[in-house]
């Protein structure tokens, strides 16, 4: 049996074993009460419901999660090339970037639930949900580009606009795609989402009236259906891509990272570069606040409903503000958050772990993993509820979820591509797999756990926002939610405000950990914790593509 064959038996065997496990939980351990019908029991179910009641739901989501799709995309695209052809307006663009993917749209969903129809809704939440990881992974593209093509064409009297037509768009493609792809089932979330909040059809619609008519397995059914959409967007897109540019290659991620450091000048000193940090802040907040305002004034949103920056700061700390309350809420979903954030990163550490020791465990379930990495969390999390619950471990298992695969893919990579001359002489030596992986493995992948955590971070708020929000009834995703369906709108949009500002927060924070943890271990920041964040987020984006994603 050749090695591919072996492979892919593996993956087969692991597949059956799965399904098998879960057919037996949900049969005979646990008992169908428990919200965990097995994978019979929904196969009949899509029998007796008709494929038909799933495709013509899947039709109305695909159909805005595509526009959204479309229209963030090239939004994004239109943003890294001008990022690349006026410098001074990169880091600024960047920085917006990073504050739109620090915004869950789980919370700003229920804004534009009451300012566009329902349809358009579903499309706007959709291109928000994929502009930050295409943006991050053509920027990241764009400027890794060999330098003696760019002093070949610089020799030649082409300017910025030519070198970004003739060599770096060619060599940002491969990004570009890796991009496009991740970005499908994003889109797919973004549009459940919208649906949640209002629409008159799609599978958010039909999960909800599963839920509500306390049909389990029809519920399952329909996870099962988005699950299989997704996955079928991110492995068309990748096909595509490998068609359409055989001679791209495998994208090298350590190659990127080191001609993404490599562009950002000369070294300067502290001074210039805290000025540096301080303006381009300044700059990206004053950015910020002109697209709120323009967002106001270009779609005509009353008064009533829109709220500008100074209604929302006095709101906030005014004489009777219940900042108070708020910031209770905050509290709650933050710590929501970082209990997913850690178990799912926890988890995820002991499988990349047990990858690299039992390579046939790996073969036999990375299939599974990345299958599951499709599933739009949205949609499992009635599911997740059903089976663990409203309480701790129901949110732990929900905000984890989006920690737990960019976590396994980031360091399961690191493990697998460490120092490959300190692994041999430790082998040489008869140090053994476990060994190794103490002495070498483990502090070599440090980088790519940040990197991973920082990634993932905003998700973790997201996850926690979804749990609030459809079983605990507490922090800040129900309170948006509350503030909705109240019609009250200035708490609405403060709420808005705060768990943005608490999903900017933790991304900074876990970055500001890894400097002094990388500190602490060599002396010298590494790479990836000296880059900038959107940078260092775009090397897990792209990690995370050569697997199988979407929330």
């Amino acid at each position: 049996m050749t090695p591919r064959w072996g492979r892919m038996a593996s993956g087969l065997a692991g597949t059956v074993v799965v399904l098998a496990v879960w057919q037996l939980l949900g049969s005979v351990v646990v008992g169908r009460d428990s919200g965990l019908p097995g994978p019979v029991q929904v196969t009949r179910q899509f029998g007796s419901d008709g494929l038909s009641l799933y495709a013509n739901s899947a039709r109305s989501t695909l159909g805005a999660a595509a526009q959204g799709w479309l229209w963030g995309n090239l939004l994004a695209v239109a943003a890294a090339m001008l990022a690349l052809v006026i410098p001074p307006v990169e880091r600024v663009l960047l920085q917006i970037g990073v504050v739109s993917y620090c915004l869950p749209i789980v919370a700003i969903g229920p804004v534009f639930a009451i300012v566009f129809s329902s349809g358009t809704s579903r499309i706007v939440l959709a291109g928000m949900a994929v502009f930050f990881t295409t943006l991050i992974n053509l920027a990241t593209g764009l400027r890794g580009v060999d330098r003696t093509w760019l002093a070949v064409v610089s020799a030649s009297g082409g300017g910025r606009v030519a070198t970004l037509l003739k060599v770096r768009l060619r060599a940002g493609l491969p990004s570009l795609f890796l991009g496009l792809q991740i970005a499908a089932p994003a889109a797919l979330l973004g549009a459940i989402i919208g649906e949640y909040i209002g629409a008159d059809d799609g599978l958010g619609v039909l999960m909800i009236n599963s839920q509500q008519g306390f049909n389990v397995e029809r519920t399952w059914a329909t996870a099962v259906t988005a699950t299989v959409v997704a996955g079928v967007l991110y492995w068309l897109i990748g096909f595509a891509g490998r068609r359409l540019l055989p001679w791209a290659g495998e994208l090298n991620v350590r190659d990127v990272q080191a001609s993404t450091a490599s562009t950002s000048g000369q070294p300067r000193g502290l001074a210039a570069r805290a000025a540096s940090s301080v303006g381009t802040t300044v700059a990206s907040f004053v950015a910020v606040l002109a697209i709120w305002w323009l967002f106001l004034a270009v779609f005509g949103v009353s008064s009533f409903i829109g709220k500008t920056p100074p209604q929302v700061w006095e709101y906030l700390t005014g004489k009777n503000a219940p900042i108070g309350d708020i910031l209770g809420q905050a509290g709650t979903t933050a710590k929501d958050a970082l209990i997913g954030l850690a178990g799912g990163a926890g988890v995820a550490v002991v499988v990349a772990v047990a990858f690299y020791l039992w390579p046939v465990v790996e073969r036999s379930l990375i299939g599974v993993a990345l299958a599951m990495r499709s599933i739009p969390l949205v949609a499992m999390t009635p599911v997740i509820v059903l089976i663990f619950g409203r309480g701790l471990l129901g949110v732990t298992v929900i905000a984890g979820t989006v920690t737990f695969f960019p976590t396994l893919v980031n360091v399961g990579d690191a493990l697998a591509t460490s120092s490959r001359d300190a692994t041999a002489v430790l082998r040489a030596l008869g140090a053994s797999r476990w060994q190794t992986l103490r002495k070498v493995q483990a502090p070599t992948a440090l980088p790519a756990l940040f990197v991973s955590l920082r990634t993932a971070a905003p998700l973790a708020i997201t996850g926690a926002l979804l749990a609030e929000w459809l079983a605990t009834g507490q922090g800040l995703g129900y309170g948006t939610v509350q503030a909705l369906v109240q019609s009250d709108y200035l708490t609405l949009w403060s709420e808005v405000v705060v768990v943005t500002c608490l999903s900017a927060l933790l991304y900074i924070g876990i970055g500001l950990l890894e400097k002094a943890v990388m500190l602490r271990f060599s002396g010298q920041p590494t790479a990836a914790a000296a880059s900038e964040p959107a940078r260092a987020a775009a090397v897990s984006t792209l990690v995370g593509a050569t697997g199988g994603a979407g929330a």
